[in-house]
């Protein structure tokens, strides 16, 4: 499973700030899911510089995300313009 929980703790320590909420698969019922991969991160908010928010996920073999390094969590940032 992704380590997204692990970078996203390292970027709250790099800019400073505290994640501002964590979802886990588990959290939204998902029980289908493996146990393993039920407290993975379904969501997480991490604010940033200038009100900007990183957000990210882990990917999920049983979805059939294939999981090696460098795939195995998405991250996602919505800034407020190009």
């Amino acid at each position: 499973m992704g380590r997204t929980e692990e970078a996203f703790r390292f970027y709250a320590e790099v800019f400073g700030t505290e994640i501002q909420s964590i979802m886990r698969f588990a959290d939204m019922g998902m029980t289908h899911l493996p146990t393993a991969e039920q407290n993975g991160v379904m969501h997480i908010v991490l604010p940033i510089t200038d009100g900007h928010l990183l957000m990210g996920t882990d990917m999920l073999a049983s979805a059939g995300h294939e999981l090696r390094p460098g795939n195995n969590f998405s991250i996602n940032i919505e800034p407020d313009s190009r």
